[in-house]
């Protein structure tokens, strides 16, 4: 897994343009991009806080991906960069504080904390080239993985005391953070001893690195989402198209378990959790082609483009992040002007 694979991921998404039949349980508002109407009106989303304000990045008038934060009062804004082309934006927490990786002007790219009084903040490395930073909690604690001196890649955890600090590997040469709870708890993936392997890791303070498996047999496992309940979800198995991906909700009680999947599909890739235990992410069906969806205990997996109303235009493709209050960002295509474009979206509960 390396240092941009969330921001890869979410820039490959197709453009499906099959309309689907819908309910009605969210409402959905377009985030709409940096360059409307313009030759790439096209935005990604990346993360959402409690108050519904959504971060990700968009590409500009001049062709090129900036991160960006979305408001219902203040609508989307972009965020810049270290004086060189490009920038994304990951997470953003329950305070407005927003972090992500920008390019320097040399082209490297380094994480970043960014507020709206302060801009943008480089958090540096682990003493290498490059670094992104992937969440944020509520603490201001931060995570994501930097190169260090050797050249390596790894996880860390980046604090206003302490800075960054090297989490370390499962025994391999890598390792990545990809989310953090408000108890400082971090998830992720890491290579095995002897680079074997991958597998999804829950990082503590007093316990350090621990390996949380796989299932099916499979020798790759990754972490995306913890909550406060230390519930973690990811997905394990070969990521190839066609193959066999399961997404999977981990606790220390049941550890790995699968999510299952929606008839006819073939992977499942959990990426988000919120406090309730709601889970989100993406699965493809038997031809390839993704759909965003939405887990919880009592009603399974649903694809959320049967919960959206039937002439909302939308095609929801991926669901990147589900807050306390049930409402989900991600992007897709969307018809505007006859034409489909790829914008991110906010799903907001219809009550």
């Amino acid at each position: 897994m390396n240092i941009a694979s969330r921001f890869v991921l979410w820039c490959s998404i197709p453009l499906w343009l099959t309309p689907l039949a819908a309910g009605q349980h969210y409402g959905v508002t377009d985030v709409g991009s940096l360059d409307p109407g313009g030759v790439l009106d096209i935005s990604y989303g990346g993360g959402i806080n409690s108050s519904g304000e959504v971060v990700g990045s968009s590409y500009t008038a001049a062709l090129v991906l900036h991160a960006y934060v979305w408001t219902k009062k203040d609508g989307i804004r972009d965020l810049g960069t270290f004086g060189g082309s490009s920038s994304a934006a990951y997470a953003i927490n329950d305070f407005g504080t927003v972090v992500g990786q920008a390019d320097l002007a040399s082209g490297l790219f380094h994480a970043f904390s960014w507020t709206g009084s302060g801009g943008m903040q480089d958090l540096g490395t682990l003493g290498g080239s490059e670094s992104a930073a992937f969440a944020i909690n509520n603490h201001g604690q931060v995570v994501g993985n930097a190169f260090t001196a050797t050249g390596l890649s790894h996880a860390f955890l980046w604090t206003t005391g302490n800075g960054m600090q090297d989490l370390g590997t499962l025994g391999g040469d890598s390792s990545t953070a990809y989310a953090i709870n408000s108890y400082g708890e971090v998830v992720g993936s890491s290579q095995l001893p002897n680079n074997s392997g991958v597998h999804a890791f829950l990082w503590t303070s007093s316990k350090g690195m621990q390996d949380l498996g796989t299932i099916n047999g499979y020798n790759y496992s990754s972490a995306y989402g913890i909550n406060d309940s230390s519930r973690v979800v990811g997905y394990v198995g070969l990521t190839q198209a066609f193959t066999y991906t399961f997404g999977f909700l981990w606790s220390s009680a049941h550890h790995l378990n699968s999510l299952g999947f929606l008839e006819g599909g073939t992977q499942t890739f959990a990426v988000g959790i919120n406090s309730f235990g709601a889970v989100v992410g993406s699965f493809n069906d038997a031809f390839g082609v993704s759909y965003a969806f939405m887990w919880t205990k009592p009603d399974g997996m649903r694809d959320l483009n049967f919960m959206i109303p039937q002439n909302s235009g939308w095609i929801l493709s991926q669901a990147s992040a589900i807050n306390s209050v049930g409402q989900i960002t991600g992007s897709g295509p969307v018809l505007s002007s006859g034409n489909y474009t790829n914008h991110a979206f906010l799903l907001t509960p219809k009550s």
